[in-house]
């Protein structure tokens, strides 16, 4: 037993940037069904989907972008599904239970995406950038 939760807490460990993305998102898809009522949806759109998200984004790209880590590579694609499903799972879903039409789907936004992918594949740069910088001075300095 010890040893099962000692590999899930490695685990963990090992993908805490994807972990603590997912608790963001989670944080702001969960506010929004407590929260948020339909004054306070314009504020919660810019402050979620335009500013928390693409930096949580950039923020998780440079950490994985200074690794070593071939997940890197993926990164900015998760984000932007992530931001795709955040809006879907807030406002579109929403709409589909206020209107009663359970049997029409409303399609996810991708163009939201990109709002997550660009600061993401920006973070990806400047954390390989990083990394780069790193070993260049690791092997002057030895």
């Amino acid at each position: 037993m010890k040893e099962k939760i000692n590999k899930i807490l490695g685990f963990l460990y090992d993908n805490l940037g994807i972990v603590l993305y997912t608790m963001v998102w989670l944080g702001i898809v969960s506010y929004f069904w407590i929260e948020v009522s339909g004054t306070e949806a314009f504020g919660f759109t810019l402050i979620s989907f335009y500013l928390v998200l693409p930096l949580a984004s950039l923020a998780v790209a440079v950490y994985y972008g200074a690794g070593e880590d071939r997940i890197r590579y993926y990164i900015p694609l998760i984000c932007g599904v992530f931001e795709v499903l955040g809006g879907f799972f807030t406002f579109q879903f929403a709409n589909m239970v206020s209107n009663g039409r359970w049997n029409t789907w409303n399609t996810p936004d991708l163009v939201m995406g990109l709002y997550a992918l660009v600061p993401a594949l920006v973070g990806l740069g400047i954390g390989m950038l990083i990394r780069f910088i790193r070993k260049k001075v690791g092997k002057q300095a030895g």
